[in-house]
């Protein structure tokens, strides 16, 4: 599981520098606004509503990407995917416990 997290904060830090461009113009447009409250309410859904449809699109790439241990890379000579699975090496602490039961 540790080739995941870093997908997922890549992720995460696009996500919130998207945020904070968005906040920051809609900050202005409050400011602006005769209806301030309406404007903020509108601009807090519609995040939402972004970040949520960005973590489910994360979840069916990390799923895609990192199914059963494997990483799939890109591979341009399959002609199905255009893509290949990877085993993912294991922490050494792992293959000596393994190891030590056998």
């Amino acid at each position: 599981y540790d080739t995941i997290p870093p997908a997922v904060q890549r992720r995460l830090v696009e996500i919130e520098g998207e945020l904070m461009q968005a906040l920051e113009k809609a900050d202005a447009e409050v400011d602006k606004a005769d209806d301030a409250v309406e404007v903020a309410t509108k601009f807090s859904y519609t995040a939402a509503e972004r970040v949520h449809s960005a973590w489910m699109e994360l979840f069916g790439e990390l799923f895609a990407t990192y199914v059963d241990g494997y990483t799939a890379v890109p591979d341009p000579t399959n002609k199905v995917c255009g893509c290949k699975k990877q085993q993912n090496p294991f922490p050494a602490e792992w293959n000596e416990e393994v190891a030590a039961r056998a």
